[in-house]
């Protein structure tokens, strides 16, 4: 295989305009981040519709299964290359039932299940004496509540939401580090998934006249509704955006507040070049995301040291400590380009992470700890006390420079129903990547057959070896997968 690859070179935007959150809204409907170029001119404060429906009710689904066999260890014809067997399924929805009585009222409830069905739990006591001599296990239906919020707006002039809620601020497609509301990171995968997101009471105030939105947000954590005692209002989420239509360009600027947690400020853009005239570029659009930290909400390690694990020596970080109180840049700058005579659109993104490492080892370190911390054998050594764990969290995006490429093809070679694509995503630090070339094709309108490969590169213990490494089913690692085949099978078109 050829190990290389293209750096694409990307300046950073001046920070001089904000861009609107794409999300869904006090009275709409759910909407995905960058779906298309040019960008939408749309009003933001047209979103809130007074259309009174009464109940209706619909969801997502996810009803996929794919063979993925591959080798492990090594490439293809190594003699330490193992052909591995595996079939990966998903089986989930989100359902969700809507009620609109009248034009002032909304009320929405989102339910989210999956297989497995059934999750279980030991038996846990805060008392050692109350446990059982033999330890029990406690299965639970595995139903989450997703959403459940009501919209009341008043004189037509404030729209508020109270609830748990999905509202997700920035622009960009792949990563999204002005994304201060919701509480989970975006999968680059399934880049617009609806992401889960906070109990928060939002309030809206639009301004049709400037086509521009005030948005205020109070937040709460789901673990303050788990203790014993009632939050402050010391202790919520406090969070402010402001965003205006101008021309063809979405404009953002917002900023975000918790105690324990860095203070942020958050500036977007999102904007298409159709007022150019040049052709061409009106099938351009440009997107970037800025956040301006004190401090930072994940840790940092230092040094090195060797920790056992099981019967496991581990080379990992000798100490784990906050970052200094600083300010912090980061940021992503993107575009996308569609071409309907060509079937094609292409997007590509570029992430700037200052808590990331710029080194090779330092990622194989990370990646350690977080083994090391899950096991409860890693206790950081000197410097700052950093207050909690190393987590997954402070290791989920290791490099400082990353980026993230689709390429999508539609109608391949006339045919309607045959499509190609390809996901390639790098760690620019550490010089590793993998790419995903896959072909679809619907022979009928419920159901889809695709098939290609995985293919990984980087050295052993840079970011994406490490991430696809092979576990046997006692859960250790036999290596990175290096080529995998994938031959999946569709269900649904993923709505109903």
């Amino acid at each position: 295989m050829k190990k290389s690859f293209v750096l694409f070179s990307l300046i950073l935007l001046p920070l001089a305009a904000w861009a609107q959150s794409a999300e869904e809204d006090f009275f709409g409907e759910d909407a995905v981040t960058v779906t298309a170029a040019p960008v939408s001119t749309a009003d933001p404060t047209k979103q809130f519709s007074e259309d009174a429906t009464g109940v209706r009710w619909g969801g997502t689904v996810k009803a996929d299964s794919t063979w993925q066999p591959g080798w492990v260890g090594g490439w293809p014809g190594e003699a330490s290359a193992q052909w591995k067997d595996g079939l990966a399924y998903d089986l989930s929805t989100i359902l969700f039932v809507d009620s609109r009585p009248d034009k002032d009222f909304r009320f929405r409830l989102s339910l989210q299940t999956g297989y497995p069905f059934t999750k279980d739990t030991k038996n846990v006591a805060l008392d050692p004496a109350a446990l059982p001599a033999k330890s029990t296990t406690v299965s639970t239906p595995n139903i989450k509540v997703w959403e459940m919020f009501t919209d009341v707006t008043i004189a037509d002039a404030v729209f508020l939401r109270f609830g748990k809620q999905s509202a997700s601020w920035g622009v960009s497609y792949f990563y999204s580090p002005g994304d201060v509301i919701s509480l989970t990171a975006k999968d680059a995968t399934d880049p617009t998934a609806q992401r889960e997101g906070p109990v928060a009471l939002k309030a809206t105030v639009p301004f049709p006249g400037l086509k521009a939105n005030l948005t205020g947000f109070v937040l709460a954590r789901d673990s303050y509704f788990n203790s014993t005692s009632l939050p402050t209002l010391r202790e919520m989420g406090y969070a402010l955006q402001g965003d205006i239509l101008v021309g063809d360009a979405q404009l953002m600027l917002g900023g975000f507040y918790q105690q324990d947690n860095a203070p942020k400020a958050v500036a977007t853009l999102n904007t298409g070049f159709g007022f150019l005239h040049v052709p061409g570029l009106s099938d351009v659009n440009l997107f970037s995301e800025a956040v301006f930290s004190y401090g930072s909400d994940v840790l940092k390690g230092e040094g090195e040291r060797t920790i056992t694990v099981g019967t496991t020596s581990l080379p990992t970080f000798a100490r784990v400590t906050s970052w200094e109180k600083t300010i912090y840049y980061t940021g992503t700058v993107g575009a996308s380009y569609s071409n309907d005579d060509a079937n094609l659109t292409l997007r590509t993104e570029y992430l700037y992470n200052p808590f990331g490492y710029s080194d090779k080892r330092s990622v194989l370190l990370a990646y350690n700890t977080v083994l090391a911390s899950t096991a409860d054998v890693y206790t950081s050594g000197g410097g700052i006390n950093s207050g909690r764990v190393y987590g997954f969290g402070d290791a989920a995006t290791p490099g400082m420079h990353n980026l993230s490429t689709l390429l999508s093809l539609a109608k391949l070679g006339g045919v309607d129903r045959l499509s190609f694509s390809t996901l390639w995503q790098q760690n620019l630090s550490d010089f590793s990547g993998w790419v995903k070339p896959m072909f679809s094709l619907d022979p009928w309108d419920q159901l889809t057959f695709s098939w290609g490969l995985s293919v990984v590169y980087g050295d052993e213990g840079t970011q994406y070896p490490l991430t696809f490494q092979y576990r046997n089913a006692q859960g250790g690692a036999e290596g990175t997968q290096r080529v995998t085949l994938n031959i999946g099978v569709t269900y649904g078109t993923g709505k109903y």
